[in-house]
């Protein structure tokens, strides 16, 4: 039998790991994404783009728009780790919390009354990402708190600093943030 600890345990890991996973595709999207690339491009990485400028919008969106690319990707990750014998507690987790990430992610926009009292203690408590967390994303040149899902994993990132640093690696390389505009 399972010890409950362990599984409760396991479940938050999952979070943090769909935190980090999906912060990091958001890192990728926001920064190295061209909004005309072929069908991701008009369908998902505009969407994100305008998110920083209209923040509501994205959730207005038809449900494919709005959810299908994530959903997508997860559900192949998932059939993968599951075709592969790897799936865990942990991973499924994962999968579930990044599956349902967009949803969780539109929680921070909007008031506690609208979220009511389990998603608002789930707020308090940085289990899911609360509005004063994720305001950092939204202010300035929004290149800061690229994970959405819990007010845990940001913290760690932005302490190491690894956007920046994955950031110069590309560069040294010939990879830069917002290739399709600059010139530089």
């Amino acid at each position: 039998m399972l010890d409950i600890t362990l599984i409760v345990f396991q479940i938050l890991l999952g979070l943090w790991l769909a935190d980090f996973a999906t912060g990091f595709v958001h890192w990728i999207v926001d920064n190295y994404g061209n909004p005309e690339w072929p069908v991701i491009g008009p369908h998902h990485i505009a969407h994100s783009h305008n998110h920083h400028d209209a923040p509501l919008e994205l959730f207005a969106l038809p449900v494919l728009p709005k959810h299908g690319g994530i959903v997508s990707v997860v559900a192949l990750v998932g059939l993968a780790l599951w075709a592969s014998g790897a799936m865990t507690v942990y991973f499924a987790a994962a999968c579930v919390f990044g599956a349902l990430t967009n949803i969780i992610h539109g929680w921070s926009h909007v008031s506690a009354e609208e979220n009511g009292p389990l998603i608002t203690a789930c707020h308090a408590i940085g289990l899911f990402q609360s509005q004063r967390h994720h305001v950092h994303h939204h202010t300035g040149t929004s290149d800061t708190h690229y994970c959405l899902l819990t007010d845990h994993v940001n913290p760690v990132i932005e302490t190491i600093r690894l956007w920046p640093l994955l950031e110069r690696g590309l560069a040294t390389i010939g990879i830069r943030k917002h290739w399709w505009i600059t010139s530089a």
